[in-house]
């Protein structure tokens, strides 16, 4: 499913064309966690995990 319909079902609306930008890297319990990262139009922030499935959303001031 895209990120846009995976956002559509969590309530947000994508704004414009997704534009790539660095991944968000971490490590948790010894593990590197890694996903990959996309802006909208707006600059609102959606970060996907190696499968393909949306792990959150992010805007100024708010997470979803």
């Amino acid at each position: 499913m895209s990120i846009k319909k995976q956002a559509e079902k969590m309530g947000h609306m994508v704004v414009g064309a997704l534009k790539r930008v660095a991944d968000d890297v971490f490590t948790k319990r010894g593990v590197e966690i890694r996903f990959r990262q996309y802006v909208d139009a707006e600059g609102t922030l959606y970060a996907v995990n190696c499968t393909g499935k949306l792990e959150y959303i992010a805007g100024d001031d708010w997470v979803i």
